[in-house]
């Protein structure tokens, strides 16, 4: 736990440590990704969106260890929840860098192919939570289902399943931004997603009959 507070720390500072020398060098005025000119302290917004995040995170974390949790079975659940949002926290710290390092490419740069980055950005962010889905040990999660309702064993093979499902689907959305990018690459990402969805959910489905029976 104390690792993944430094490292949480750590995604957290990055963007503004990488932000405040560069933003010296620029002008007053940059691009943003939507080609827009903006001033150039605007580009402080996402780390500090960074920061907010990592303080509501540890107010969090804080508030659930001062919680009462008078019986074993409050307690356990009151553990897996912590461990829920701090396996979620890093997936969304780092797409918060991620952003920050577009967004300084496109004030740098005159030209800048916004659809392709938003779609470079959203297949990362699938095959992080693709990575994070198997690693989830605890099945009783805060989002319910029949899946996560069922018995241990049934939701860490749904969660094997639609975790590599969703990590081929962000290699696929960062390829096909790549090789076509611009407005069509946004289109064939929906497409992708709406695809590995729907597969996920008949498998996840299929998963618990079988297992269930």
């Amino acid at each position: 736990m104390k690792n993944k507070k430094l490292i949480l720390f750590f995604l957290a500072m990055f963007p503004m440590i990488m932000d405040i020398p560069i933003i010296i060098h620029l002008p007053e005025y940059v691009k943003s990704c939507s080609g827009e000119w903006i001033p150039k302290l605007k580009l402080l917004l996402t780390p500090t969106l960074s920061l907010a995040v990592m303080v509501l995170f540890f107010s969090f974390i804080q508030y659930m260890n001062r919680k009462s949790s008078p019986s074993d079975r409050e307690a356990a659940k009151l553990s897996s929840h912590i461990h829920y949002y701090t396996n979620i926290t890093p997936c969304l710290l780092c797409a918060i860098n991620v952003m920050n390092i577009l967004h300084l490419v496109a004030a740098g740069r005159n030209e800048f192919d916004f659809y392709q980055a938003m779609s470079i950005l959203t297949g990362s962010m699938l095959m992080m939570i693709g990575n994070l889905q198997p690693k989830l040990q605890d099945y009783k999660d805060p989002v319910k289902s029949k899946w996560n309702s069922a018995k241990p064993s049934t939701w860490m093979k749904s969660n094997r399943v639609t975790g590599l499902i969703f990590v081929v689907c962000g290699i696929l959305i960062i390829a096909e931004a790549l090789i076509v990018g611009g407005a069509e690459s946004m289109i064939i990402m929906f497409f992708l997603i709406l695809a590995s969805s729907v597969t996920a959910a008949v498998m996840s489905d299929k998963i618990y009959r079988s297992n269930e029976k």
